[in-house]
């Protein structure tokens, strides 16, 4: 869960100078409207944890004519992922965030509106699928809860906890989305690990360690099976399911034998066949997944194989090996965690926390619809692509409704790994492995058709973002050494590119490459210490670069005067740990944070620095380590040192990389320790907003202030705890998981925190970077966790998750909606033919029902009574207008009616549009701007979604057009005789 608190300024502050003359903070500022909300996570794909397509039931599918929604749900880290296969073909995280460090069970609702999840810590939450909403949260006082089931008439929802099984009335608004408890039923062993429910929400299936299948009847009196215990298995149990028919059930154990049970005519379970599959050689089952419309199983096994089985005839189908390319040093192979199966047995889901993937295959076509693999131990750089159709914002930093909105996202991995993201979509569709040490440093070329990466392999690379290949190898010359590349930039031309790094013979060198050539052209001499930051000016040859030696140097790469001199040194009072030039200034404005956790700006045309520093010390608040003795904030005593001005600060209490806005009104700032994203105002130097990336707790260290005694590894009790922990975890694994832990352990190295040869088995919080889109909209901070992207728009959250679950929710907009705004009201509009009122009723409801009944009525011809109800449109109900033709160029068939539509609507309500757009990128606009802005970028995605479609379509249908020619123009056949 993201939280963003803003702190204003005073209007009695002092006054600032700043840029030569003097502001006071009470003078209204744009970027103090100014905040971020969690928008996605990119980078793991897939980290552990279940794996469910989101379908109706069984009984709902028959019923029903049309095809089941495609969700699928998955886990990363503490998140809950939702991917819409079908229709908006998109993946995005929910912005809620489970207390723990992961999500033990999660189930959706067979309509697709609530979420229920609980994590390894027992807490659980009942979350509105469409929107992300948390409606209620609870304590299951359990740490075993292993699986969740919705039963398929969603009345009620079965939990494990521990040895026993807790049925639960599902939440309902007439709750107040409380759970209650209806049964708990005990009889296991041991933990049980699955659940399953029969087709009539009447009987359900619990299996699990204890090689027990035990079956529960809800309701006697309404159900014809009996209840009971089925003992025949010699190994734990995988998954146990009821039939097609209702009255089998198939269990699958880990050793590999499927057993088939069925009632009798004296009324109980028997026997009825006990067979091996033969998928299991040498291995174990790991994941289950079954259908009961098709009777069809999939199953994953721990050498990284799944396959498909029949179990009515116990064919094999299809039998896949998880391809993939391990963790550096790993060479155990890829154990499959999870496993799951469409309704209707046509998609297989797989995933692999070992291999970081998450796969989606349809096993008749042999295609694979989704395949995503993440990368290792989170991200360590991030960049986003320029804006589509010019190298840099316009004059002013406003973004114009006219450009392009559609930005890539280039990612470095410790694996070696750099990927490109869509961050529409959210999928990586390009990865380069060729580096063979951690990338550090990645950024983009003005034009955007090149990506740039540095590493500690001692090379620099440059990819065609095109044609998706390594065009260009860049490294430091012999003289030099190796030298591990922390940094790099590239110049506003596109022609130079700089890196700088550490190496034995020049820790503080410079390297500058002509990337045409790959040929170093120079190298400036000047630090005395490691280079921090690098950063090219974007309209001149200054080239700004940051060292441990307390010094900035600015150079003038292409000057005839300063060309390999040493350039101009700025002095600070510590460490200088990042650096910044701020974008469409009338003066090359550079930022610089140091040690001390200040935050400068100079005047690089001019050589000073300019006034009104900022003091974020207080601002950061970084977390705290396990077992660590002193608090989040400022410190004293080992870890704290004078500052310069006479005051203690704590060393980790500093930024490591600032990224100013486009139009240079705002800085984004980050701390490497500190769970906070902090935006700061340029002119009054003040905090605007700090926004929460992460509340996960659990085996995450590091993102909370305070900690709990009992849990300090420095005392008897903790260090006894985490031994404890530590062995139940390994208990807990089997197989080739145990073997794959086993080789961790002994390939660990000293002082290694993250990674291959790491010695912890918890994940340590750290903030690596961030980056600022072109637009100034998205803010993505590269973590341990992955990529975290924040966005200002406030409606891009829930409308994207909107657009993937459900689309015909009632959304009434606020303030409009009164007693005469009703369905009978509407009807009678439509009858007497009164399209604009009924339309404007119908939007103002916001229900998709009512507003797809008015717009068939309107009639098409002539089409003056569609611009009449487009006229009628006002401001405020102007974002629904949009996002309704939207979803109907998506679901609706009426595609001709609803172009129509679209292009009046773009030729009447431009002048609304353009200037409510232009307000947007101001920072003037209302909210109504924000979601206005989504809606567009969706209907443009559907006419072009749709253009590409007539043009597949109309090459076929002239191909017939001409065949038909052919036909009639061609002579009959002679008939001799």
């Amino acid at each position: 869960m993201s939280t963003t608190s803003s702190e204003a300024p005073s209007s009695s502050a002092p006054e600032v100078p700043v840029d030569g003359h003097k502001i006071t903070s009470g003078e209204p500022s744009v970027a103090t409207r100014l905040s971020f909300a969690f928008a996605n996570l990119l980078g793991p794909t897939y980290s552990g944890g279940p794996v469910r397509f989101s379908a109706p039931s069984t009984a709902a599918m028959s019923a029903s004519s049309q095809p089941p929604p495609s969700l699928l749900l998955s886990t990363v880290s503490s998140r809950i992922q939702v991917t819409d296969l079908l229709r908006s073909n998109r993946t995005m995280c929910l912005p809620m965030e489970v207390r723990g460090s992961a999500v033990a069970a999660m189930t959706a609702s067979p309509n697709n509106s609530l979420l229920f999840t609980v994590d390894t810590d027992g807490f659980a939450m009942v979350v509105a699928l469409s929107t992300g909403f948390v409606l209620h949260r609870m304590n299951l006082k359990t740490k075993t809860v292993r699986a969740a089931e919705f039963s398929p008439d969603g009345r009620y929802i079965a939990v494990t906890a521990g040895r026993k099984v807790v049925v639960w009335y599902a939440p309902s608004a007439a709750t107040g989305w409380q759970m209650v408890v209806k049964h708990t039923f005990a009889g296991h062993i041991d933990e049980v690990m699955h659940l399953s429910w029969s087709a009539d929400s009447n009987a359900l299936i619990s299996s699990g360690n204890d090689m027990m299948v035990r079956v529960w009847i809800l309701d006697h009196a309404k159900s014809d099976l009996p209840s009971g215990c089925l003992v025949e298995h010699q190994a734990p149990v995988r998954g146990s399911y009821f039939g097609k028919s209702g009255k089998d059930i198939y269990s699958l154990a880990r050793n590999g034998f499927l057993l088939h049970w069925k009632v009798d005519d004296s009324g109980s379970w028997t026997l009825q066949s006990k067979d091996h599959l033969d998928a299991v050689k040498g291995g174990s089952v790991t994941a289950v997944g079954f259908d009961a419309f098709s009777d069809m199983m999939v199953i994953g096994l721990s050498q990284g194989i799944f396959a498909l089985y029949e179990v009515t005839t116990l064919a094999l189908l299809q039998e896949l090996s998880l391809v993939s390319a391990t963790t550096l040093g790993g060479s155990a192979g890829c154990s499959i965690t999870h496993a799951d199966i469409s309704l209707g047995g046509d998609w297989i889901c797989i995933g692999s926390a070992h291999a970081r993937q998450l796969l989606v295959y349809e096993w008749r076509s042999e295609t694979w619809i989704l395949k995503q693999q993440g990368h290792h131990h989170g991200v360590r750089c991030v960049a986003y692509s320029p804006l589509a159709g010019s190298t840099r914002p316009k004059a002013g930093g406003t973004i114009t409704a006219g450009q392009n909105h559609r930005q890539l996202l280039a990612t470095g991995g410790m694996e070696g790994k750099v990927k490109l993201w869509d961050t529409v979509s959210g999928f990586c569709y390009a990865t380069f492995a060729d580096h063979t040490s951690t990338v550090e440093g990645v950024c983009f070329t003005p034009t955007g058709n090149a990506i740039i990466s540095a590493s500690l392999d001692g090379s620099v690379r440059a990819y065609d973002s095109l044609r998706y290949r390594n065009f260009r190898v860049m490294t430091a010359p012999s003289s030099s050494g190796l030298v591990q590349f922390t940094t790099v930039s590239v110049d506003g031309g596109g022609d130079v590119v700089a890196a700088g790094g550490t190496s034995a013979q020049a820790a503080g060198a410079v390297y500058l490459w002509a990337l045409k050539t790959g040929d170093c052209i120079d190298i400036l001499s000047g630090h005395e210490a490691r280079v921090s930051a690098l950063d090219f000016c974007w309209d001149s040859s200054l080239l700004a670069s940051t060292s441990w030696d307390r010094t900035l140097r600015v150079w003038d790469v292409y000057g005839r005067q300063t060309k390999a001199g040493s350039g101009e040194s700025l002095i600070h009072q510590g460490q200088v740990t990042a650096c910044a030039f701020a974008r469409n200034t009338e003066k090359n404005i550079l930022a610089t944070a140091t040690q001390a956790g200040h935050i400068y700006f100079w005047d690089t045309t001019e050589g000073r620095e300019m006034g009104g520093s900022i003091d974020a010390s207080r601002d950061i608040a970084a977390g705290r380590g396990q077992g660590g003795r002193a608090s989040g904030g400022l410190t004293s005593g080992k870890k704290a040192r004078r500052d310069g001005t006479g005051g203690l600060a704590d060393i980790t209490q500093y930024f490591t990389d600032l990224c100013f806005s486009p139009n240079g009104q705002w800085l984004a700032a980050v701390c490497p320790r500190s769970p906070y994203l902090m935006i700061y105002d340029t002119r009054l130097r003040v905090l605007l907003c700090r926004t929460t990336m992460t509340c996960a707790q659990g085996n995450i260290i590091g993102t909370k202030r305070f900690l709990n005694s009992k849990f300090d590894r420095g005392t008897d009790t903790g260090a006894a705890l985490e031994i404890a922990t530590q062995d139940q975890e390994y208990e807990e694994l089997e197989g080739a998981d145990r073997k794959r832990k086993r080789i961790t352990q002994a390939e660990r190295l000293p002082g290694v925190k993250a990674g291959y040869g790491s010695k912890q088995d918890y994940q340590l919080w750290r903030v690596f970077g961030l980056t600022v889109s072109g637009d100034g909209r998205q803010v993505c901070v590269a973590t341990s966790l992955g990529a975290h992207v924040f966005s200002s728009d406030r409606a891009s959250s829930a409308s994207t998750i909107s657009d993937a679950t459900t689309s015909l929710a009632f959304a009434p907009v606020t303030g409009l909606l009164t007693e005469h705004v009703n369905v009978e009201e509407i009807v009678k509009m439509v009858k007497t033919e009164n399209w604009p009122a009924a339309v404007v009723m119908a939007l103002v409801t916001g229900d998709g029902k009512i507003i797809d009944y008015v717009f068939d009525a309107v009639p098409m011809d002539p089409p003056d009574s569609i611009a009449a109800c487009i006229g009628s449109v006002g401001l405020r109900l102007l974002p629904t207008f949009i996002a309704s033709l939207t979803r109907r160029l998506r679901d609706s068939p009426h595609l001709e009616a609803n172009m129509l539509w679209a292009r009046l609507a773009l030729e009447m309500q431009y002048q609304n549009l353009d200037r409510e757009l232009h307000n947007f990128a101001d920072g003037s606009g209302t909210e109504a701007g924000s979601t206005l802005r989504i809606a567009l970028v969706g209907l443009l995605e559907q006419v072009l979604a749709h253009r590409k479609a007539a043009d597949s379509v109309g090459c076929l249908m002239r191909d017939n057009a001409h065949a038909l020619m052919y036909l009639a123009n061609a002579k009959a056949p002679v008939d001799d005789n």
